[in-house]
């Protein structure tokens, strides 16, 4: 992400609204959404956790904390990304 915005290659080549997807199928639909589930699959080990907890009432706070972070810079990373580099 830093190279990126230092290099700057796509820089004001990014666009709001692109063509849509006319041809979609079966595949690219299902590839998309294993993209969504894979990228958060790691997270089913949160319940392993909340045994070892000294108090695991404060497992539900961490657990928001945490998944809010993680949604946050996967946003972050790709509008920077998206934006110095383009599509």
């Amino acid at each position: 992400m830093v190279g990126v915005g230092i290099t700057k290659p796509g820089l004001f080549q990014t666009f709001a609204v692109g063509n849509p997807v006319t041809h979609a199928t079966l595949t690219t639909g299902t590839l998309g959404l294993m993209q969504i589930i894979v990228a958060y699959s790691g997270h089913i080990a949160f319940f392993g956790f909340i045994s070892e907890l000294r108090d695991p009432r404060t497992f539900r706070k961490a657990l928001f904390l945490l998944q809010g972070l993680s949604v946050a810079f996967y946003i972050t990373v790709g509008v920077v990304i998206y934006y110095f580099a383009g599509a």
